[in-house]
């Protein structure tokens, strides 16, 4: 028997004509997997934690993960980019901890109509105002647009500021008689008359003569003199002294005067109103939210109404941290292309890290998962820099931006990891530089890192991005790994694209290997055996991969396929007569990040160039 059959047995004799399929040369298939988004849910979203979770539509991740939530912007950030790839979440457990608060603060009274226009992430909210709101009326319409929108990450309430009056007179009348046994309230004057807190505390040099309560009523006693002092209770510092004279009186019920001194407190003089955020999550994530008025400013006609003033203070006070534990069970052992990581506190990344590992992790030879993992980072360059210098993994980019960016990180993440979907998915060995972050609000200009700057991001293992006509682009996305296990400088997996190149070379081969050769004998090259036979060889393996490189060059993969050929070896195991061992030397195409160009101009060619010309 010459032919090798998967099913057809050698030894049927029931007529007559039989067939089986055979598939192993008909796959042109190139092997992509999906994206994967890590993010937090509200409290009471009906999405299951830590479970691999389908995500097609921004609407399904709001009905599951709830409107506003981190996951459910960062789905609707994702998709605004890439509507059509396949797109996994896992929604993390529910820190323990409190949410991120923000002020917005109003005062004066608008003397114009206008709008007050918040940016909150990269959304605008505009509160209305008109001519002769006061504060509180413009505090409240903005509260009002807020809660209106139920995509945002917060809630909005809107409250009076109020400020205590103090006493700046206090006058007591100078003297008083009362008789034994009988009482009478001192005459106080407390000025203004509108101050928040009236109360006075009172105090007799000589309860023997005379006693005064809390209301400064005074009690005779015995026969004589005393000093009664009125104090306010206010912060203002203030008394006065009442000389009081007991005379002898009749022996009876003390009787008290109808008049009494003052301690009511008045209400505080409203002088203000703010608008409470509060983020519709617990965690530290909360206190990323951006905050900004006017971003496009008055040429864009955003202005606060004349008369009005408004100011921000940043969302703060948000705990809890966020476990992979569970997350990166739920992964299991299912293959994910680009991997959105909203959280690169160091205790993360380093367990993310651990389940990427090249011994071990996604990208060991047991396990064959590949995968990059994504991840987004605001602050100053000196923080960023010093930040990307503590880390070394080559399947971690991460990008920095500037700390007035006015979108949130985790939809900063999101739009970037979808824009590189889009395009590895294309091609794995083309730069990513200028892909378009949608919808994202970069920091205003005069805000924005210098080249110098962005230099520096990159020379210590932070991705760049820059801005074109309001517009945020990537500018390179490298990794984080930048030195050897030396501590010598290392830029062989300097660019994200190589390891996606990786990814897809090593797939390929698989494919075809794994396609054309599942059930093959393995003999030596020049073993005589009949066509069609089951058989392979390691001559006919080297053809295989040179056959697959050259389409991988045609694809614009790889390149200098001569040199390649020559130090590919392909060599059945001196040990195991069962293995082949391959040692595979390819050209990656690389991207063009640089064109330098030295414009050497003359005012007129030397008679000699022309000459020569």
């Amino acid at each position: 028997m010459s032919v090798s059959f998967d099913s057809i047995p050698s030894n049927i004799r029931v007529p007559l004509f039989y067939a089986e399929m055979d598939n192993s040369k008909a796959n042109t298939a190139q092997t992509s997997a999906p994206a994967l988004l890590i993010g937090q849910a509200l409290e009471d979203a009906a999405i299951e934690r830590n479970k691999l979770v389908l995500m097609p539509t921004a609407d399904q991740a709001r009905k599951l993960c709830g409107q506003g939530s981190p996951l459910a912007r960062m789905v609707d950030a994702y998709r605004k980019t890439d509507p059509f790839g396949e797109l996994y979440v896992i929604a993390v457990s529910d820190p323990k901890g409190a949410p991120a608060v923000g002020e917005v603060t109003f005062s004066g009274s608008a003397n114009a109509s206008g709008a007050v226009s918040l940016y909150i992430g990269a959304k605008r909210i505009a509160g209305a105002v008109t001519s002769g709101d006061s504060a509180l009326d413009a505090a409240q319409s903005l509260a009002d647009a807020i809660n209106a929108d139920p995509d945002l990450p917060v809630l909005a309430s809107a409250t009076a500021v109020t400020s205590d009056v103090k006493i700046t007179g206090l006058t007591v009348a100078p003297t008083l008689t009362v008789k034994t046994g009988e009482s009478a309230g001192v005459d106080v004057t407390i000025l203004p008359d509108n101050a928040t807190n009236k109360t006075l505390s009172w105090e007799s040099d000589d309860t023997a003569i005379a006693t005064v309560d809390d209301n400064g009523t005074v009690t005779g006693i015995a026969e004589g003199a005393a000093n009664v002092t009125a104090t306010t209770t206010d912060g203002s510092g203030l008394s006065g002294v009442c000389a009081v004279t007991v005379e002898q009186g009749e022996v009876r019920s003390a009787k008290r005067s109808l008049k009494k001194a003052t301690s009511a407190r008045a209400a505080a003089e409203v002088i203000g109103a703010k608008v409470t955020l509060t983020a519709k999550y617990s965690g530290e994530a909360g206190n990323q939210i951006p905050l900004m008025l006017n971003y496009y400013g008055a040429i864009s006609g955003e202005e606060i109404p004349d008369g009005l003033t408004v100011s921000l203070s940043a969302m703060q006070d948000g705990a809890g941290v966020i476990s992979l534990d569970n997350v990166i069970a739920a992964m299991g052992d299912e293959p994910f292309d680009f991997i959105g990581l909203p959280y690169n506190d160091a205790a993360t990344l380093k367990q993310m890290g651990e389940e990427m590992n090249d011994s071990s992790g996604r990208w060991s030879w047991s396990r064959q998962l590949y995968g990059h993992v994504y991840t987004a980072k605001i602050g100053p360059l000196t923080e960023l820099v010093a930040f990307g210098e503590a880390l070394n993994d080559p399947h971690l980019t991460i990008a920095g931006y500037e700390p007035k960016t006015q979108t949130a990180p985790e939809e900063l993440l999101a739009s970037r990891l979808g824009r590189q979907a889009v395009f590895i998915r294309n091609d794995p060995a083309r730069p990513t530089q200028t892909g378009e972050i949608t919808g994202a609000l970069p920091a205003p200009v005069g805000e924005r890192f210098s080249m110098t700057e962005r230099q520096s991001l990159l020379t210590h293992g932070i991705a760049s991005s820059t801005v074109n006509s309001g517009t945020l682009l990537i500018e390179r996305d490298i990794t984080t790994y930048q030195k050897n296990k030396f501590g010598v400088a290392d830029n062989s997996y300097l660019d994200s694209e190589t390891l996606h190149t990786s990814a897809y070379v090593l797939r390929k081969l698989k494919s075809v290997i794994t396609t054309k050769y599942p059930r093959h004998k393995l003999a030596n090259d020049g073993t005589r055996f009949g066509p069609g036979q089951a058989i392979v060889t390691p001559s006919v393996l080297r053809g295989e991969i040179c056959a697959a490189y050259r389409e991988m060059e045609l694809a614009g993969i790889v390149e200098n396929f001569d040199v390649f050929k020559k130090y590919l070896i392909v060599e059945r195991n001196a040990d195991d007569p069962n293995r082949v061992d391959v040692l595979f030397p390819p050209d990656y195409v690389n991207q063009l990040r640089v064109f330098a160009l030295k414009n050497q101009f003359r005012l007129q060619y030397s008679n000699e160039e022309m000459a020569n010309g």
